[in-house]
């Protein structure tokens, strides 16, 4: 896929969600989709036509320990917008692929066609931009159909925690488990359990191309007969060019890197980006990369430097 802007991304998605709608419907159906006094109506039919579909698989556990499979521990890369399958990493083990028939997102209605249901694209924006607001309106749509994905994952993996958590201060669904475009992010960057940003150094490569990442691990050192472990730093480098920044979230990240500190509001789209790129690159660092000061009125970094 590339590189890609998540705004372009998520019209993309938006826009394939209502091709999706429109080509299945009937002439019908159509109309009364597009009529606005019959949109509420023809939504709910829709979501009792859903709610009747089969249930999917369940997550094939074989040759992994139970306490492994976690929300914190799982990864869900989507990795193309017309593809309908998905692949699903515990852990550093080797991803396996599951369809969205599997995860029981199969569209009832069609007879023939394996297509996907109204909630299918809910999961790429929540992979693409780490979060979807609630809309304070009155209109519980969504509040449902979050839900439904919610049922569905923790049935599919076998949890009985939320996959999905709602913060009733910004109004967002934000998932607990690592969502990820293919492509987008580059391959993880494992880190021991409990570490914190904090313990974590970025900087840049001599060139300003790339990032260097210091982080945490665990050195086996043997003396004579006898090894044990003793803490350590692992370095690893990325390239800017594969985070799927812009020019203005690279020079934003830049900044972060350098100074620590970007003036910019709270709900700006290039420094809440940033921050749901570095959560995906090391997902298993606990709190946040940057975080938003209201009493300073900016952006901080929470991760080391270099």
């Amino acid at each position: 896929m590339g590189k890609t802007n998540p705004e372009t991304l998520v019209a993309e998605i938006n826009a394939v969600a209502k091709q999706r709608v429109l080509t299945q419907d009937s002439l019908s159906d159509l109309r009364t989709f597009t009529n606005p006094r019959k949109k509420e109506a023809t939504i709910k039919k829709l979501e009792e036509q859903e709610a009747k579909a089969p249930a999917g698989k369940t997550f094939d556990r074989r040759g992994i320990p139970d306490n492994e499979i976690t929300w914190k521990n799982i990864t869900m890369i989507l990795t193309d917008l017309s593809s309908f399958k998905v692949k699903v990493k515990v852990g550093s083990r080797r991803a396996r692929t599951v369809t969205m028939e599997d995860l029981g997102f199969r569209d009832n209605r069609t007879k023939n066609a394996l297509m996907p249901d109204m909630k299918w694209p809910l999961l790429w924006q929540l992979a693409t931009t780490n979060s979807i607001t609630l809309p304070d309106t009155g209109d519980n749509t969504l509040e449902k159909r979050m839900n439904v994905i919610r049922q569905r994952l923790k049935a599919f993996f076998g949890l009985d925690t939320d996959p999905i958590v709602f913060d009733h201060d910004t109004r967002k669904y934000r998932p607990v488990l690592a969502m990820v475009i293919g492509d987008i992010i580059p391959p993880v960057i494992e880190v021991p359990q409990g570490t914190l940003w904090e313990e974590i150094g970025i900087g840049l490569s001599e060139d300003g191309l790339s990032l260097l990442i210091d982080v945490p691990s665990q050195e086996r050192k043997t003396y004579g007969n006898e090894s044990t472990t003793a803490p350590g730093t692992r370095r690893t480098d990325r390239p800017l060019e594969g985070l799927a920044l812009t020019k203005a979230q690279e020079m934003m990240l830049i900044t972060f890197v350098d100074n620590g500190i970007v003036k910019a509001d709270s709900d700006d789209k290039n420094a809440l980006w940033i921050r749901t790129v570095l959560e995906k690159l090391i997902p298993g660092a606990e709190g946040e990369p940057v975080s938003y000061s209201f009493e300073d009125g900016q952006w901080r970094r929470e991760f080391g430097s270099l």
